[in-house]
C-alpha cells in the first residue's frame, strides 16, 4: 500500500501497527500544515540557507523543521552529529539518510534503539564497513536486507545476506554479484563470507566442490543444499562428519534422484 507514510522513507520497514500508522498519518498532516504556514519549514530544507541559520533552525520546537535541517545536504557534519542525538526518531532517521553525515556519526546511529534509524544507516553509501557488518547481522530482517541491497556496501558484506535462512521466495532476487566477485570471495578468511558464497544460487559448481571440504560446518551445509552443487559432491557430503550436513545432503540427493527418475519415466513432460 502506497500512502503518505512512504513519502520520505521509501522501502522502509514493512510491518507497522495500526497505532504506528495513525501516528505517522498525523505526523504528515502536521508537516503539510507547516509547509503551508511556517516559513522556517522552507528555510530549513533550502540548500542555500546559511550555516548559521541552519544552526538556529536545528533548535526549533518543530520536529518537522528539525527533520528538514537533518535532511538538508548543506547541513554541516558537526550539526548533523548534534542532530543525531535528537529525541525525535524521524530527525535521527533524516540524519542517517543524509549523504553529508560523517561515517563516525553513522556508526553511532547504527546502534540506535529504533529500527527505522538503523535501516537508513544500512542504506547510506558512506557507512563504515564495520557498521555494515553489524547491520547485516541485525535481528531485524529488513535492516540486513537493506545492507544486501546497498550497491555501495562492500561485496564481502553484502554476500552474507545469503548466509541467512528463512527468506521468503523472491526476496533476494535483486541481490546479485558478478561471477568475478564470487571467484574472489569464496576463499575469504571469514566463514560468514564463505557461507554466503556457498548458499548463493549462482555460485559456480567448481567453487562449491571446493567449499565442500571447508572446515566450517555451516559452509558445507549450504554447499549440500545448493542446487548448483554437483551430485557427486552432494553424495560425498551424505557421509559428512556433521549430522546436520548429512541430513541436508541426503535430502538433496534424494530430491535430485527423484527428479531424474521422473524425467526418465515422463520424457514428454521434461521436454515441455
Amino acid at each position: 500500500m502506497v500512502n503518505k507514510i512512504e513519502r520520505l522513507f521509501q522501502d522502509g520497514p514493512e510491518e507497522y501497527s495500526c497505532d504506528w500508522i495513525k501516528a505517522e498519518n498525523e505526523r504528515f498532516r502536521r508537516r503539510e500544515w507547516e509547509a503551508k504556514y511556517n516559513p522556517d519549514y522552507a528555510a530549513a530544507e533550502d540548500k542555500d540557507t546559511s550555516p548559521s541559520d541552519l544552526a538556529k533552525l536545528s533548535k526549533s520546537q518543530s520536529p518537522a523543521v528539525r527533520e528538514n535541517v537533518a535532511s538538508n545536504i548543506s547541513t554541516s557534519e558537526e550539526l548533523l552529529d548534534e542532530l543525531a542525538n535528537d529525541g525525535d526518531k524521524w530527525v535521527r532517521c533524516c540524519v542517517a539518510k543524509n549523504p553529508s553525515t560523517s561515517p563516525e556519526t553513522l556508526d553511532r546511529l547504527g546502534n540506535d534503539d529504533v529500527g527505522e534509524v538503523r535501516y537508513q544507516v544500512a542504506g547510506n553509501s558512506d557507512t563504515l564497513e564495520d557498521t555494515y557488518q553489524r547491520l547485516i547481522e541485525d535481528e531485524a530482517s529488513d535492516i540486513c536486507l537493506n545492507v544486501g541491497r546497498n550497491p555501495d556496501a562492500p561485496d564481502r558484506i553484502r554476500i552474507q545476506i545469503y548466509a541467512c535462512t528463512g527468506w521468503p521466495p523472491g526476496d533476494l532476487d535483486d541481490i546479485s554479484f558478478d561471477p568475478e566477485i564470487i571467484d574472489e570471495l569464496w576463499n575469504d578468511a571469514d566463514a560468514r563470507v564463505r557461507r554466503g558464497v556457498a548458499n548463493y544460487p549462482r555460485t559456480k559448481t567448481e567453487i562449491l566442490d571446493n567449499l565442500a571440504s571447508d572446515t566450517d560446518d555451516e559452509v558445507r551445509f549450504y554447499v549440500a543444499s545448493n542446487s548448483q552443487t554437483s551430485l557427486s559432491t552432494v553424495t560425498g557430503l551424505c557421509s559428512d562428519s556433521s549430522p546436520k550436513v548429512q541430513r541436508v545432503a541426503m535430502d538433496e540427493r534424494g530430491r535430485r534422484l527423484s527428479e531424474n527418475l521422473y524425467k526418465i519415466s515422463h520424457p514428454q513432460s521434461s521436454e515441455d
